[in-house]
């Protein structure tokens, strides 16, 4: 085949959308990890405005010594992007709200550890990163353990160390009121805003006793409670999957699902002991747990543990968010200082898929690029020689982009290097992962419309 040859070798189809999954463990990985500056302790909460583009991290400094910080990390390119100090008393940031509509963030703080002065609670203004008032709670109510938004009704709720549910109003930024829930700590919530319920996963010190209390909204009352046997303290979470009507609670060494519609204890998990933060992806069918060091992967379909991995050494991630459409979480430690793992979730499941079928000179490969962007203007030149070959296309959209390429081996020279390039003059930094008969090239962009180049270049230098 001549060089000729070989550069007319280019493929201009229209390429078919349809949603295909890998293999459910493939892609599931630790891609990046942010440590933060001196003083920036255990990131207790985190929230995350995914549409703008950033995730916001409280600290902890358990001691009291000094106030907290609220730690901006911007998306696009996982960098700190800033961070706000807290004022004198507000030195632990236990939980955290926030509304991207409305244009604020909330956060929950007390002075220190087991104290049994009121929580105050801290507004920020998104828009330009400022404080925008605070609000100090009843007697009582202290230390705020956990925290949920009904943006469309108005109010945010925080579980608080004595037993109390506080109820504050959005659009003045008062206290409404208090529900006594129970003499147990409400360590974790999630909330199911269009049946108008709460649930709180309480852990008890009198005897060791855990369980989960249902609120109606509405009405602001109890409407049940459950047993779901005893544990230790207390670094509990819980996600919901409302529309198939369950919730899971993490109860140190185990995850529980229960079942929504008659608040029913349906079974158990066993990973480890330990807690840890979690998120759940509900289109995908997985919900991420930490575990100590570890990360697990739940499929929800028939709550099965599908694979974990180690995202740190030693630490424990002690907050978390995702961003589903995105491909990823991100997951807080309770390390000094803290740091930020960036997991890619995987199976992308839920972006979109474009095969494209073509002619090299070993027999018929396909390529695909699975990505939340619209793809077009698939091109792929065959190496020859010395000379590089090249997969290009053009991704546009909105927010921050993922791509995931299959590239097959037989495409790529035997001993040669994969690298990416986006508009051919900025280097990106993908992950490659591979099995027999394929490279999977991960990579990740800020979105209008760009144009992307695999480069598949031949040589010994091979990163592959």
């Amino acid at each position: 085949m001549s060089i000729s040859t070989r550069a007319l070798l280019v493929l201009a189809l229209t390429l078919t959308a349809a949603f295909l999954a890998l293999p459910e463990g493939k892609g599931f990985l630790r891609v990046g990890a942010l440590t933060l500056n001196a003083g920036e302790n255990r990131l207790s909460s985190a929230v995350i405005d995914s549409a703008a583009g950033f995730a916001y991290f409280g600290t902890s400094n358990l001691t009291g010594a000094n106030p907290a910080l609220i730690v901006k990390i911007r998306l696009s390119d996982f960098t700190r992007f800033g961070a706000m100090k807290l004022d004198t008393g507000e030195n632990i940031v236990s939980s955290a709200v926030i509304d991207p509509a409305g244009g604020y963030a909330y956060f929950g703080t007390t002075d220190s550890q087991g104290s049994s002065n009121p929580a105050i609670i801290v507004r920020i203004r998104l828009s330009d990163f400022t404080r925008a008032g605070s609000l100090t709670l009843g007697d009582f109510e202290s230390y705020s353990r956990s925290a949920l938004i009904d943006t469309a009704s108005g109010f945010a709720y925080f579980g608080t160390n004595y037993g109390y549910l506080v109820k504050i109003r959005l659009s003045d930024f008062s206290r409404v009121g208090a529900l006594y829930l129970s003499e147990a700590y409400p360590d974790a919530a999630v909330i199911d805003t269009a049946a108008g319920f709460a649930y709180f996963n309480m852990y008890s010190g009198t005897n060791n006793g855990l369980s989960a209390v249902k609120v109606s909204l509405s009405s602001f009352t109890i409407v049940d409670t459950i047993s779901l046997g005893t544990g230790g303290c207390c670094d509990f979470s819980a996600v919901i999957d409302a529309s198939a009507g369950f919730a899971y609670f993490d109860e140190t060494g185990s995850v529980v699902k229960v079942r929504l519609s008659d608040f029913t204890y349906l079974g158990v998990l066993f990973l480890q002991p330990g807690g840890g933060a979690a998120v759940i992806d509900p289109p995908a069918g997985f919900a991420y747990f930490g575990r100590l060091s570890d990360i697990v992967k739940i499929r929800l379909a028939d709550f099965t543990e599908v694979t974990r991995f180690t995202h740190l050494e030693t630490e424990s991630s002690a907050s978390a968010v995702i961003d589903s459409a995105g491909g990823f979480a991100y997951f807080g430690t309770d390390s000094t200082p803290g740091s930020i793992v960036k997991v890619a979730l995987g199976p992308y499941s839920r972006l979109v898929s474009n095969p494209t079928t073509m002619n090299v000179p070993s027999g018929k490969v396909t390529f695909d690029v699975r990505s939340n962007s619209t793809i077009s203007e698939f091109q792929y030149s065959y190496y020859y020689g010395q000379t590089p070959g090249e997969i290009r296309f053009m991704v546009s959209g909105e927010g921050i982009g993922v791509a995931n390429v299959t590239v097959p081996k037989s495409a790529v020279p035997r001993g040669g290097a994969i690298t990416v390039s986006i508009d051919r003059n900025v280097t990106l930094t993908p992950q490659i992962i591979e099995d027999p008969n394929n490279y999977y090239v991960y990579i990740s962009y800020h979105l209008s419309t760009h144009s992307v180049q695999i480069h598949l270049t031949p040589g010994a230098a091979s990163s592959l």
